[in-house]
């Protein structure tokens, strides 16, 4: 029994020694990957919208969101991603895709982050973020003529094609006015403002 297993081996060893290697030759020579293959995320800037779909799927948070005074910021952190897929499924625009690039290794810190920046509308009254240009323009694209149902979508439809947002809110106000109904507003206050306009005598 010993034998022919010992001829095998032999055999394989002659056979490994006078065969071309295997292995590839990364990276001194360019490796690349199938083209299936979740490499390095890439975010399109143009196709992006900014509404944070991305970043809420996210489960290691490689992805976050922050709102400053009228941008929004959108990090993606290399290091942190685990090429689950949940941003690629949950963006409604698709912007962020998978590329097949493998290597994400880099000397300089800065590289190993992405970031882009979206103009943000925030609420007249209180001055809580609403939601990015790009987002209330792709709301809109989507919902046609049903966009005059909608106050708040009517007031920055017009003030987009007037080039008035983004804009600065005004100074907050502690009360809701009926008239602030004809003024972009967030979910919160265009409920109390609403409860206002129908005489409706509810607590918020």
């Amino acid at each position: 029994m010993g034998a022919p297993y010992k001829l095998r081996e032999l055999v394989e060893a002659l056979k490994s020694a006078f065969s071309r290697a295997f292995t590839v030759r990364y990276p001194y020579e360019p490796s690349p990957a199938p083209e299936a293959f979740r490499g390095k995320l890439q975010l399109d800037v143009e196709k992006c919208i900014g509404c944070g779909a991305c970043v809420e799927g996210c489960p290691t948070g490689a992805l976050t969101l922050e709102d400053a005074e009228e941008k929004r910021i959108i990090t993606l952190a290399y290091p942190y991603c685990i090429s689950c897929g949940q941003c690629v499924e949950r963006c409604p625009v698709d912007a962020i895709n998978f590329t097949t690039e493998y290597s994400v290794i880099s000397t300089r810190r800065e590289e190993l982050f992405f970031q882009l920046e979206k103009d943000l509308v925030r609420c007249e009254v209180c001055g809580a973020p609403v939601a990015t240009v790009d987002h209330l323009k792709w709301v809109m694209a989507n919902l046609g003529f049903l966009t005059l149902s909608n106050s708040t979508l009517l007031v920055a439809a017009y003030e987009i094609s007037t080039g008035k947002l983004p804009k600065k809110p005004l100074e907050r106000k502690e009360a809701i006015e009926r008239q602030d109904l004809l003024k972009i507003l967030c979910a919160r206050c265009r409920r109390k403002a609403v409860a206002l306009d129908h005489g409706w005598r509810a607590k918020y």
